[in-house]
């Protein structure tokens, strides 16, 4: 028997059978196209077909040649090297959850067996103090500071600490008009001053009363801002110091300590003004503490007065004191006046 082939398998003829030839319908597996010319070939035979199109309102045919995928849109790549795109109309290709997920490997390992750093670790070997913390019993950092204060926390609670705090109202113009240690509800206080005018209420009891003003003594070189600054501003120039501070001065020892936050001072229109002072505190009426220093600062003369603060970056502020003092360094004159007032 004769075995008759298209193509010789084994390779040693490389020449077609012709009655098969005729005999077998040509596959065409690629296609080109060159302007007007679309050729068809079969790449295995070499037989190939070229086609002539004519017609169009174009003078170059254009084929497309491949697709691909771009977000939501599949992309048609055409034979001039352009495209065209078509959207999916919302649905989502299938290569977003692979770009999703490609570099997350590890986290979803992770996710998946609970392994990862604080999830398992913490609460396995930990288990003991999350217990301990749920009834108020073991070693655990609250439970101790807790137990080391109950009674400090009960206190708190029933506001045991104010308890003992009694307040005191303010003394009165009338508690404060002859007496420099008056004595009100068992307590006594003590005013006293560098120097002042005559009368009583130009005294250091001015100071503290509604209605008057403290007035240092006026035309007396030891008392007197005769150092010019500026303008009407002068220093002092007198001989009194307190604390190691110069100047004429107030004080006033309270019944107890207490800490001083805060305080508001007047000034009298028709007297010179303080424009710089300072505040003392003391616990012996003899060595003083500085605790605050105001330069050059406006003092208002109405009866609000100006409210002033305590320095804190000083190192005796919020320290309890029962002797106060102000002491004033400069004022700004009025008239001929050269002395201090507020």
């Amino acid at each position: 028997m004769t075995s008759r082939f298209l193509v010789d398998p084994s390779g040693v003829s490389t020449s077609t059978d012709p009655a098969l030839a005729s005999k077998v319908k040509q596959c065409y597996n690629n296609i080109t196209v060159n302007t007007n010319n679309i050729t068809l070939e079969n790449t295995d035979s070499g037989v190939s077909k070229t086609v002539a199109v004519s017609g169009g309102g174009s003078s170059s045919t254009i084929a497309y040649n491949s697709v691909s995928v771009s977000g939501n849109d599949l992309v048609f790549g055409k034979t001039d090297g352009n495209t065209d795109s078509e959207p999916l109309n919302g649905l989502t290709a299938i290569t977003d959850l692979e770009a999703l997920t490609i570099n997350h490997t590890n986290d979803i390992t992770a996710l998946e067996t609970l392994t990862n750093g604080l999830v398992v670790s913490d609460i396995t070997t930990n288990t003991s103090d999350i217990s301990a913390i749920k009834n108020l019993t073991g070693s655990s950092t609250l439970k101790t500071a807790v137990d080391g204060h109950t009674d400090d926390v009960d206190n708190l609670k029933s506001r045991e600490q104010f308890k003992a705090i009694t307040q005191h109202p303010d003394l009165t113009d009338a508690q404060m008009f002859h007496d420099f240690h008056p004595l009100v509800n068992g307590r006594t206080y003590h005013f006293s001053n560098s120097s002042s005018q005559a009368s009583v209420a130009q005294s250091v009891l001015g100071a503290f009363r509604q209605t008057d003003t403290w007035e240092s003594e006026d035309n007396h070189a030891g008392r007197a801002y005769n150092t010019l600054v500026s303008g009407s501003y002068y220093d002092y120039s007198g001989l009194n110091i307190i604390g190691g501070h110069m100047g004429e001065f107030i004080t006033v020892q309270l019944p107890e300590a207490v800490v001083l936050s805060s305080f508001t001072m007047s000034a009298d229109s028709t007297q010179s003004l303080p424009r710089s002072f300072k505040v003392l505190g003391s616990i012996d009426g003899t060595t003083y503490d500085l605790l605050g220093e105001y330069t050059d600062v406006d003092v208002a003369t109405t009866d609000e007065g100006s409210n002033f603060k305590l320095d804190s970056t000083l190192s005796a502020y919020g320290d309890p004191y029962d002797y106060y003092a102000i002491v004033v360094t400069r004022v700004e004159r009025f008239g001929a006046k050269q002395k201090a007032s507020c």
